[in-house]
């Protein structure tokens, strides 16, 4: 284990692009040599049962790119409350140096907040 994080606080967002959360979902992982990475994000999803059709998407950014092949979406389903959701990629060359890995969220409609609560980001190195 590289490095986790992990953040009870339920916070959400309305908007329609990547945002980070109040309480930032980041570590800091360091590497002395090329290392393969397993990161890995698990939340527990609350969108608004009212807003049929919504759809929450989390992406995971390292040192502020986005990793656009990780975007994960989950979307309601009517009377949906809470949804547990599991993220995880895996980046395979990592070169020594420092690193801030992080995720960002968004939602289609913007008509309601969606929040992400019990939050797990880490980051394993790979055998």
């Amino acid at each position: 284990l590289l490095a986790a994080k992990w953040i009870a606080t339920s916070e959400g967002t309305n908007s329609t692009s990547y945002v980070a959360l109040t309480t930032t979902e980041d570590v800091s992982v360091t590497v002395s040599a090329t290392t393969t990475v397993l990161i890995e994000y698990l939340a527990k999803t609350l969108i608004p049962s009212d807003i049929l059709g919504e759809t929450a998407y989390n992406q995971i950014y390292v040192d502020g790119v986005a990793e656009t092949s990780s975007a994960v979406d989950f979307a309601a389903a009517p009377g949906t409350a809470a949804t547990p959701l599991t993220h995880c990629v895996m980046t395979k060359s990592l070169a020594a140096g420092t690193y801030t890995i992080s995720m960002k969220h968004k939602v289609t409609s913007g008509s309601g907040t969606t929040n992400w609560a019990f939050r797990v980001i880490k980051v394993t190195a790979v055998p």
